[in-house]
């Protein structure tokens, strides 16, 4: 049996202005991008996330066995210095999610958002599609 993955990148829900979110920690509070000027990225773009995919991603038997495909929409905080955190599965068939969610949370480093010509803090919604072939 085939085994092909396929990405939506990053999309998000927000409208075109640069709505934020706060978050308070101890010390502070931190401001959140939903929807900077241009979103956060795979080191590299869009063709080095499918070679690391291609390389990374393991469709466990259970999953093969059983059919099970879908996309898995999972979601994060990179913050201004490229680093990610925060990571949730928002979406997607429940066997599929913690393989999505470990190769995200793989990636140490990633190109943070801009806005204003800034680095800045970000959501990052990445969409993983998981479809077998026979």
């Amino acid at each position: 049996m085939k085994i092909i993955l396929t990405i939506a990148f990053a999309f998000s829900l927000c409208s075109s202005d640069a709505q934020t979110d706060t978050i308070k920690t101890d010390t502070s509070e931190i401001v959140i991008y939903k929807n900077p000027e241009i979103q956060a990225e795979y080191p590299g773009g869009i063709s080095s996330w499918f070679h690391y995919l291609s390389k990374n991603l393991i469709y466990s038997d259970y999953n093969v066995d059983n059919h099970i495909q879908g996309a898995v929409v999972t979601r994060f905080i990179v913050d201004s210095l490229g680093y990610s955190h925060h990571f949730v599965s928002i979406s997607g068939p429940e066997t599929l999610r913690d393989e999505a969610m470990r190769l995200v949370k793989n990636v140490k480093i990633w190109v943070p958002a801009t806005n204003g010509g800034k680095n800045v803090n970000s959501w990052k919604e990445q969409e993983i599609r998981f479809k077998l072939l026979n």
